[in-house]
């Protein structure tokens, strides 16, 4: 077993999902993978006043082939705006 940390996928939030990918290399034969998220920042940029709606991510491993030594990791992501309505 290997334990992999200190990687980052960095998206930015437009309304529209978004995929990053990552793959790794190790030195010995891999049957099975698993990602976990250690943890995670959200923020605003550019002083933008928006309340996030609803953030999901996703994660999934991916073995290329038989007798491998390289793992792929998808992130997925996607993040709804809600904006506040106020009618006087």
């Amino acid at each position: 077993m290997q334990i992999i940390s200190g990687q980052q996928f960095l998206f930015q939030s437009n309304g529209n999902a978004q995929a990053g990918i990552r793959e790794f290399d190790v030195p010995f034969t891999v049957t099975g993978a698993t990602a976990v998220i250690e943890g995670m920042d959200v923020e605003f940029a550019n002083r933008n006043d928006h309340h996030l709606g609803r953030l999901q991510v996703f994660l999934s491993t991916e073995v290329t082939g038989a007798n491998t030594n390289r793992v792929i990791v998808r992130a997925n992501f996607w993040a709804a705006r809600l904006v506040w309505r106020l009618v006087w």
